[in-house]
């Protein structure tokens, strides 16, 4: 009984078997790494996985493209209320332009279906983490609030209370400024 690997099989010894062949039945199952087996030197039957330890498998990394590190749960959570904002602003722009609720503050329909359009397209670019678009974004938003004081017709009381929210707004805007 010498070289090679011994299995124990239906009550006697079979063998001796090649290493690489007894990889190949454990692979196919014509074999059980709780079989006994032996080979010369040793001093009684030990299971098959003993001798013959599984390979250690090389995994390789799944394919990530390249991207910035992952944020904190804060700074994540800052950018989605930025996110989260723009989308609000579009859908208000959106809806007083379908509705024709915007011409009540001298608005057309299509100018807000448009702005609504804008909006969206920054949010989608600041979700991306591109930190331009949610500059932009901000200054666009600005520049409505001031043109909202500005336009105002003699004798009217300037929109506060719009002013208030868009102040809000901004400065959860301004939270996920600061994170990217």
């Amino acid at each position: 009984m010498s070289g090679g690997i011994w299995i124990w099989s239906e009550d006697q010894a079979a063998g001796p078997y090649e290493e690489e062949d007894l990889r190949g039945w454990l692979a196919t199952a014509a074999v059980t790494r709780e079989q006994y087996a032996w080979r010369e030197g040793m001093a009684e039957w030990r299971p098959l996985g003993e001798l013959l330890p599984a390979p250690v498998k090389k995994t390789e990394a799944p394919f990530r493209p390249i991207m910035k590190p992952a944020a904190s749960e804060r700074v994540r959570s800052n950018l989605n209320g930025a996110v989260g904002v723009l989308v609000f602003i579009r859908g208000v722009n959106i809806l007083l332009g379908i509705s024709g609720f915007g011409q009540l503050i001298g608005a057309s329909g299509g100018g807000l279906v448009a702005a609504g359009g804008i909006y969206l397209g920054l949010a989608y670019g600041t979700h991306l983490e591109f930190k331009l678009a949610l500059i932009a974004a901000m200054l666009l938003f600005v520049a409505d609030a001031i043109l909202g004081l500005v336009l105002v017709e003699p004798g009217r009381v300037p929109p506060i209370g719009g002013l208030v929210v868009k102040f809000f707004l901004l400065k959860a805007m301004w939270k996920g400024l600061e994170d990217l």
